[in-house]
């Protein structure tokens, strides 16, 4: 695949990308066939009444165990608003303009595909101003990315989405429930959710479009990668709720559970408590990725507070407790080598997979 740095351009606009006939649709990478040669990570803007020293030790903590578990070869694109001290990498990208808010959740900003031979970054349709705060957030993820890849490298797709509620297999596209909705909402024109859906499946080449759940997606489960996560040889893991308290979680769980058997995957569970879905503590938040130098698959596994036996200097399997160590012995027996590393970003709702943009 070639570099995003190289810069070429198509020689057309974002807005007739997909009018255009005879030129090959993007080809989405499923995320456990990348090699995690090229990642993005964004460093946020401060909250209001955040200090920059108390947002830097986040930083710092956020970052730590990712850092020393990516491959060497990684190059880590970064945007953010000042030079970081947090994370070495190979591409900074300086957010330069004030109006434009960075987020911490690099994996929302977008898609990276391949189209016409050449790697570009695609983004979602810009949401109406009625829509709220949802409006300026698209806007300001499509800027971001504009100066991350270059303008002539991002691509607007003709219907709204986060990259977090997609989930790619090599024959299928699966979006969220929300993701539909919004777009429905944004249309100019009216749209069923099977034309949205026919929208989607025709943006990537035919494949087909699956709309996952069949209810507006929970505030803890806002998000497919927090409910699961797609592996190679058609296996899906999915975060199934133990002992009861969330009555609509566990019910979308159960229909997404059952969607993708029906899709014909082969599913395997993580039991979570209320609790940790509360805490958006989730352990198929994951990044799944073939290790090109090692020769293998792994996957970089988020470990939470009382997962970590006390006294550990470091995490691995022995250290681990609970519902880290089911997960690690999960991973494991199916294939992969599971690398744990320490999530503190939960309590602002997401997990490894959220921070992380897998580019290649």
């Amino acid at each position: 695949m070639v570099d995003l740095t190289r810069r070429e351009v198509l020689g057309i606009g974002a807005a007739s990308f997909f009018s255009l006939s005879g030129l090959e649709r993007p080809v989405v990478l499923p995320e456990y066939q990348r090699t995690l040669s090229r990642a993005l990570v964004c460093f946020p803007d401060a909250s209001r009444g955040t200090d920059p020293a108390t947002l830097s030790r986040f930083l710092e903590a956020a970052f730590r165990d990712l850092r020393s578990l990516l491959p060497l070869y990684t190059r880590i694109e970064v945007a953010a608003r000042t030079q970081p001290a947090e994370l070495e990498s190979g591409g900074l990208h300086l957010v330069d303009d004030p109006g434009v808010e960075v987020e911490l959740w690099a994996q929302d900003l977008g898609e990276p595909v391949l189209h016409d031979g050449r790697e570009r970054f695609l983004v979602a349709s810009p949401m109406p101003p009625s829509m709220g705060p949802a409006s300026k957030m698209s806007v300001d993820r499509r800027r971001v990315a504009e100066i991350v890849f270059g303008s002539e490298s991002v691509v607007e797709a003709p219907f709204v989405f986060e990259g977090g509620n997609l989930a790619f297999d090599k024959r299928l596209v699966l979006v969220g429930r929300n993701d539909v909705s919004r777009t429905v909402a944004s249309s100019r024109e009216t749209r069923s959710r099977r034309q949205v859906l026919d929208t989607v499946a025709a943006t990537f080449g035919g494949i087909e479009a699956v709309e996952m759940g069949n209810e507006p997606q929970s505030p803890l489960l806002q998000h497919l990668d927090q409910a699961f996560v797609l592996l190679d040889e058609r296996v899906a893991v999915v975060c199934r709720l133990e002992g009861g308290g969330l009555e609509r979680e566990e019910r979308q769980l159960r229909h997404v559970a059952g969607q993708l058997r029906d899709l014909g995957y082969r599913v395997s569970f993580i039991d979570h408590r209320a609790s940790d879905l509360e805490g958006y503590r989730s352990s198929v938040n994951v990044v799944p990725f073939y290790d090109r130098v090692a020769g293998r698959k792994r996957v970089l596994l988020p470990i939470f507070p009382g997962e970590l036996r006390e006294q550990a200097t470091v995490a691995d399997r022995k250290a681990l407790l609970g519902k880290a160590a089911r997960a690690y012995d999960l991973f494991l027996d199916l294939g992969y080598e599971p690398s744990p590393l320490r999530d503190v970003t939960h309590p602002l709702g997401g997990n490894t997979h959220c921070i992380l943009n897998v580019l290649s």
